[in-house]
């Protein structure tokens, strides 16, 4: 097995087959501006190994790195995809077959992924239906991750209305609870409302780490208010405090800020620790312990929220760091990851499980069902890392992808232009008809069928 290690010497990206790969494809086509490009240096190997127990990346269909960002950060949320296995609702429903079903789309997402038997994975279900999540967000559009986040959240939530109570898989992984105190200063009256909470979003403007945001963000504040008991509008204190910490703790540091002109960028470091304690954030009336471990980050870079580039990183074992941008999957250091000037950040309660460890017995289960050698994972298509590291090699791009298509259109060539569109056409129809076999029940006389296909097909050399 090689590796390839970029010239910062903190990622490393594979470049050959063991039993499934993360990574095959260094996108094709970029929307992201000059500077963002990566690029590789040399080849070398390594003494540490890692496993490679994580998901698959993820196809961009045109400035969908913002919903990639987050999607990912979802598939590798373990609390979140226990409570997508378990709940009562059967794929696909009858909403998904007509239209609109967050639940079915993220799980056959989700199932695709963690199979491991593509290079990566296409979000097209969700692009084509953008604007259910909000009719604000439109096609081939850089959107904010943050608002997609909640848009998402909101929608998934909302699939799961018809189910029990139990099975609401937002509030039970990332739902909680603030307390809002309110106390008179002239006449000492105290009221106590409780608001819902689902993600915190933080001024980092003039603070330089997330324990310090949160801080402020709690901290006792002077308002102006009427007092119903007084009847006089004076001097309030008021305080805003976690009264039931969710399972998940999604932060949002707050980079963009209106000055009612222009959005300017807050484009500094924000430093985010490994482990956070949120007790010290809460009415602390139980006095449980509330230790959290950072398990992933979305990162926006560029200069405005309407351009720029969006990526994820994601801890799927207590060592191991991966950089999910778009397709390609590559393996960081630790310390290259709290270097970023990070834009949402995610903690999952101590004691859950890693996403590693999730995966192995998850990935176990599908192989059961479809091996991974079976003829219905079409590893004859997968593209060669080397092939595509290069993006000014458009001889091989073309190569690989008319060989494609060359069943149904045996004399196609591909222009430049159309590169992108063909590869995200094999993907989509490569990633239905792994998800009817695997749904379908049918997996067997899906593979009888594969076989037959190509032993009555002629030999290329013929």
């Amino acid at each position: 097995m090689g590796y390839i290690v970029s010239s910062d010497s903190n990622e490393l990206s594979y470049s050959g087959w063991a039993e499934w790969s993360p990574l095959t494809v260094v996108p094709i086509s970029s929307i992201e501006p000059k500077n963002f490009k990566e690029t590789a240096e040399e080849t070398r190997p390594i003494e540490n190994k890692p496993s490679k127990m994580v998901g698959l990346g993820m196809c961009n269909l045109g400035n969908t790195c913002f919903l990639n960002a987050v999607v990912q950060s979802f598939m590798h949320t373990v609390v979140f995809l226990e409570l997508l296995a378990s709940i009562d609702h059967v794929s696909p429903c009858d909403n998904h077959t007509v239209g609109f079903c967050v639940v079915c789309m993220i799980r056959d997402l989700v199932d695709l992924s963690m199979a491991g038997a593509f290079d990566y994975v296409s979000p097209k279900k969700i692009v084509s239906h953008l604007r259910d999540f909000s009719p604000d967000f439109d096609w081939y559009q850089q959107e904010d991750a943050h608002e997609f986040l909640q848009c998402f959240l909101n929608k998934l939530e909302y699939c799961c209305y018809n189910l029990e109570p139990q099975d609401n898989i937002v509030k039970e992984a990332f739902g909680g609870r603030f307390v809002s105190k309110l106390r008179c200063c002239n006449c000492d009256h105290f009221s106590v409302t409780h608001e819902p909470l689902i993600d915190i979003s933080l001024e980092i403007e003039d603070i330089d780490n997330v324990p310090a945001a949160l801080e402020s963000f709690t901290k006792i504040e002077k308002i102006e208010f009427y007092c119903e008991k007084c009847k006089t509008q004076g001097p309030f204190e008021k305080q805003l405090i976690v009264d039931r910490a969710p399972s998940v703790v999604a932060l949002h540091l707050k980079r963009f800020k209106n000055n009612i002109i222009v959005v300017q960028k807050v484009d500094k470091h924000v430093s985010f620790p490994l482990e956070l304690d949120m007790l010290l954030y809460t009415n602390k009336i139980n006095n449980e312990e509330m230790k959290y471990d950072l398990y992933a980050i979305i990162v926006h870079s560029g200069p405005s929220i309407s351009s720029g580039h969006y990526y994820s990183f994601i801890r799927c074992a207590p060592n191991e760091w991966y950089k999910f941008n778009d397709e390609q999957v590559v393996f960081v250091e630790e310390d290259f990851v709290l270097a970023q000037e990070a834009y949402i950040v995610f903690y999952a309660r101590r004691g859950t499980p890693w996403f590693s460890d999730y995966i192995q017995i998850h990935r176990a289960f599908v192989n059961l069902i479809i091996p991974t050698t079976s003829p219905c994972i079409p590893n004859n298509h997968a593209f060669d890392v080397g092939e595509f590291n290069n993006v000014a090699d458009e001889t091989n791009m073309k190569h690989e992808l008319n060989k494609i298509e060359q069943d149904d259109f045996p004399d196609q060539e591909y222009s430049k232009d159309q590169l992108q569109d063909v590869k995200i056409k094999h993907v989509c129809s490569r990633d239905e008809e792994f998800m009817d076999a695997l749904h379908g029940g049918s997996h067997v006389s899906f593979v009888n069928e594969k076989k037959r296909k190509l032993e009555d097909s002629p030999s290329r050399d013929d």
